[in-house]
């Protein structure tokens, strides 16, 4: 699998059903991987939405 599907994978885990029905039936679920498990635009949209967050949660760890 790529980088790009185990961050997808890892992402799915944290959902908290995960550990219940598995990631990668979670991922696939929502659409973020497809049958083969390669990641699906909607994957690629929620990595792209996750980094977006990363420098918004680095400036309030520093405020705080």
């Amino acid at each position: 699998m790529s980088d790009t599907g185990t961050r997808i994978l890892a992402f799915a885990q944290h959902l908290g059903r995960g550990w219940e029905s598995g990631a990668e039936h979670e991922a696939r679920t929502r659409r973020w991987l497809d049958d083969q498990g390669r990641p699906t635009k909607d994957g690629l949209a929620l990595l792209a939405a996750l980094e977006d967050q990363r420098t918004t949660r680095t400036v309030f760890r520093s405020v705080a």
